[in-house]
């Protein structure tokens, strides 16, 4: 059976959607989402404006209508990515974790925001989430490292380069923190010994 030619793709039939019901949390979440497949697959940049932001007023009215659905907080941080709102993509990630507490990309994003911004006591919260998710995301080792030499916790700043480092012994920006953290250590206990 052929498809009516008024609904000749997803993105013809969920717009239909919406003019018919705009108060349906399902069309206006269907219509924002193909949207953005949309803006993905189009070249034109006057188009590719024009699809995000159709699907940016739609997630929107979408979470006015019902806030539950995780992936529309998500799709709406990713929206504000591309259009280098960080501050609103940080405050979506947020409100998605109220429903996923533990989405490996939200924490990790919020951890690299939070280290960006020089929290490093948020970017580890973060951080620490995401490497129990899925310790091997997006170098989280090494960043793991990283925080914690950021925070002068030395020793797990160690713990967590050389597990880092036992998979990366090409990376050599590993082997720096290494020696910075041992030395660092070295120094506080000579301190602490009155040498």
């Amino acid at each position: 059976m052929a498809r009516n030619f008024e609904y000749k793709n997803n993105y013809s039939l969920f717009k239909s959607g919406v003019a018919a019901s705009p108060q349906s949390y399902r069309a206006n979440s269907a219509y924002a989402w193909e949207s953005l497949l949309k803006y993905h697959s189009e070249e034109q940049i006057d188009k590719k404006t024009n699809y995000i932001n159709e699907a940016e007023k739609y997630f929107r009215k979408a979470l006015a209508i019902w806030n539950g659905r995780f992936e529309d907080h998500y799709n709406l941080a990713v929206i504000m990515n591309i259009k280098g709102n960080i501050a609103s993509r940080d405050s979506f990630f947020l409100s998605g974790l109220t429903i996923h507490p533990n989405d490996l990309i939200c924490n990790y994003n919020l951890g690299v925001s939070g280290f960006l911004k020089g929290n490093y006591t948020e970017a580890k919260k973060y951080w620490q989430t995401a490497y129990t998710v899925d310790k091997n995301y997006m170098e989280l080792e090494f960043k793991m490292g990283l925080i914690n030499q950021h925070l002068q916790n030395y020793k797990e700043a160690i713990y967590y380069y050389e597990h880092y480092y036992a998979s990366h012994p090409e990376d050599s920006d590993v082997v720096k923190n290494l020696i910075i953290c041992y030395q660092a250590i070295e120094n506080w206990e000579e301190r602490k010994n009155g040498r």
